[in-house]
């Protein structure tokens, strides 16, 4: 009985053609060629630096990208569902090939501090700076944000998702972000008590 090479189908002896293949039969098959196992392991991905939002996992990624290392971003749909899981599943994770890691961690090192966006006049001053560092990049905190989160999570509990608001604790802060360094706002003297 004659076989097809390519396909390895066996037919009857009136065929002298696979009509699959469009090749001519043999009488007798070539044993398989065994085929040969890559000797190069798959690189495993490891967690270079997690996050609390997606979008600046999403921006790093990008940075590392240019640089022709291949990042990847995990967890990014779990924290956007809710973005209370953050905290649970320990954040969104960056990843990259293990041999590329050392690399990517030099990179995102060379990525500077993000500079404070300077909308309201609670940001950045160009009088403020931290007594501690001595760094510029300084906020004005006016409100205590763990007693405001207990208060909206207690008057939801009570009221359900319907009703309740928060008075605000007034902080009246200087928080440095870069040492994290904080101190009690001072009042300025103006120019004519001066």
């Amino acid at each position: 009985m004659p076989f097809c090479p390519k396909c390895r189908g066996e037919f009857q002896d009136w065929v002298k053609v696979c009509p699959d293949c469009a090749v001519e039969l043999v009488d007798k098959l070539q044993p398989p060629t065994p085929k040969l196992k890559s000797t190069i392991l798959m690189d495993p991905l490891v967690t270079i630096a997690t996050f609390s939002h997606s979008e600046e996992a999403h921006l790093n990624r990008a940075k590392l990208e240019s640089e022709g290392i291949d990042a990847f971003v995990a967890d990014e749909y779990m924290v956007n569902a809710n973005w209370l899981y953050s905290i649970a599943i320990g954040g969104v994770k960056l990843k990259v090939k293990e041999s590329d890691a050392e690399a990517a961690l030099s990179i995102l090192k060379g990525i500077s501090e993000p500079i404070p966006e300077e909308v309201s006049a609670s940001t950045k001053s160009i009088d403020e700076h931290c007594p501690k560092c001595n760094s510029t990049y300084v906020q004005y905190k006016m409100f205590s944000l763990r007693p405001v989160f207990i208060l909206w999570l207690l008057s939801n509990l009570v009221f359900g998702n319907y009703g309740g608001f928060t008075l605000p604790f007034l902080k009246r802060k200087w928080k440095c972000h870069s040492c994290g360094y904080e101190w009690k706002a001072e009042k300025r003297k103006s120019s004519k008590e001066a």
